[in-house]
């Protein structure tokens, strides 16, 4: 049968149900990860310096100690369902600094953007070949990890609702 129109399944999801995260994550040889927060002018949810001591999240010390230079900066985003297109606004923001992401490919670091999903509901995107030209020309490269049914979202949610 044909139909004309839009098909939706309801799954009884509204938009405070849709959670993602979308990571910026720097790794880099021997970089200090102070002057990563100064070219982007972004706050790190974590980093360290390679030869630190290794740690837990928490800080605990671990054994061993880091062979690269690691910096993370994340967005949480709620009530949206179009991540790659909340990607490439982050991306085109940050595209004023794209000779620091050059160089930094240059000199053997890595740019990853991450799109995390959680297990919450089903969604998908497409991203735009302006988006996938843009990130080849900073050399970012483009991950997606899914965390199903990861509880932490229910959390977040929550406390975005209220």
């Amino acid at each position: 049968m044909i139909v004309s129109g839009k098909l939706r399944k309801d799954f009884g999801l509204s938009s405070a149900d849709y959670y993602f995260q979308i990571q910026l994550l720097v790794r880099h040889p021997e970089i200090d990860p102070d002057e990563i927060t100064d070219a982007l002018g972004l706050t790190p949810d974590r980093s360290w310096k390679a030869g630190d001591q290794r740690s837990t999240p928490a800080g605990s010390a671990l054994a061993g100690k880091y062979q690269l230079s690691n910096w993370s900066h994340s967005w949480e985003v709620v009530g949206e369902r179009c991540f790659f297109k909340c990607a490439e606004n982050i991306v085109r923001d940050l595209q004023c600094r794209q000779s620091f992401f050059v160089q930094l490919a240059d000199d053997r670091g890595e740019t990853m953007l991450n799109i995390q999903l959680y297990g919450k509901g089903s969604i998908g995107d497409v991203a735009s070949p302006n988006f996938q030209t843009l990130l080849q020309s900073m050399g970012i490269r483009l991950g997606i990890e899914v965390f199903p049914e990861w509880h932490k979202a229910d959390a977040i949610i929550l406390s975005n609702v209220e």
